[in-house]
């Protein structure tokens, strides 16, 4: 049996795409990320996509099985018959599990197979569940959508893939009291690892009126209209914010350890309070140089005013005093 392939495997275009906006959501598993990717899809606009989608479709076709076997979240776990390796109508997914050492015959969970199947599919190209989703972005993005949420940001090629087409990135890492406990042999996959580095982190106490509220408190998504973005700037400039913590303060952090990570490379001098010292001008002018490449990138990418972005340092700053 032919497989089916979801989209051709040519590659990307290198059109950019800088007035789109894109929400990348990370974490574990059962974190509330679909929640949060649907709080944006009925309050803003938002069109949702995961890099799992495509990877579901290909399984359930190869497998002859209903997709929703796929994502239904009380079995996802559970070893079913008809996942075994040896019930695929892909001939190259089983010899390549059995040359691995994998029973052919042993039921397997939903997330088993999916891992599997995703590195199967990629061995030979890495970005192939990326190039998927960043085609669908352009193609969406060229009749007019702007505004795109993606519920499973897991690998630092997604990151890279999404970075190379030009557009507003904010990853956001979910942080949720109900996370799912994982089997042995899916809990050490590398999709699992979660080395994502996120911009923002967006706690889920379980209620779906707070999710809603901090969804929409993100400072990516108050910043799409004029009215929130005044707001906000207002809000960063007074240190009148409504939340408990500074909604730059995740930027701020970054931009410190950023910093501070290039300036052990560079300086020789004596250690100071906010770390090691520039022991010539050189030295300085070269840490001088990087920072202001650091701000001006993450000012850039999250639309953030300079303003504000000072505003919140110098409160970051007297804190850590």
């Amino acid at each position: 049996m032919n497989r089916v392939y979801i989209e051709s495997p040519r590659p990307c275009g290198k059109t950019t795409h800088r007035g789109v906006t894109v929400v990348a959501f990370t974490g574990k598993t059962g974190a509330g990320k679909d929640s949060a990717a649907a709080v944006l899809h009925n309050h803003c606009q938002f069109d949702t996509i995961a890099f799992a989608d495509a990877l579901r479709r290909e399984i359930a076709a190869a497998w002859r099985i209903d997709e929703r076997m796929l994502s239904h979240r009380p079995t996802k776990e559970w070893s079913i018959p008809a996942l075994a390796v040896g019930m695929c109508s892909e001939p190259a997914f089983i010899s390549w599990c059995f040359d691995a050492g994998e029973s052919i015959h042993e039921p397997r969970s939903p997330r088993w197979m999916m891992q599997h199947w995703a590195d199967f599919q990629r061995r030979y190209r890495p970005s192939y569940y990326a190039d998927i989703v960043i085609r669908w972005i352009s193609r969406q993005a060229s009749v007019g959508f702007r505004r795109f949420a993606i519920t499973d940001l897991r690998d630092p090629q997604e990151e890279t893939a999404l970075r190379a087409l030009g557009v507003q990135l904010s990853k956001v890492r979910v942080i949720g009291p109900y996370t799912s406990t994982l089997s042995d042999d899916t809990v050490n996959h590398n999709s699992e690892r979660h080395q994502i580095v996120a911009d923002y982190e967006l706690m889920n106490d379980g209620s779906l009126e707070a999710l809603h509220d901090c969804v929409l408190a993100l400072p990516p998504v108050r910043c799409l209209t004029d009215e929130g973005r005044t707001e906000f700037t207002r809000e960063m400039l007074t240190g009148t914010s409504s939340a408990e913590a500074n909604p730059l303060d995740a930027l701020v952090r970054q931009y410190r350890e950023r910093c501070e990570a290039y300036d052990c490379t560079v300086c020789t001098g004596p250690m100071g309070r906010d770390g090691i010292l520039p022991a010539t001008e050189h030295e300085r002018g070269l840490i001088t140089l990087n920072a202001r490449m650091v701000r001006a990138e993450i000012l850039a990418r999250h639309n953030i005013g300079p303003a504000a972005f000072s505003a919140a340092l110098q409160a970051f700053d007297q804190r850590r005093a």
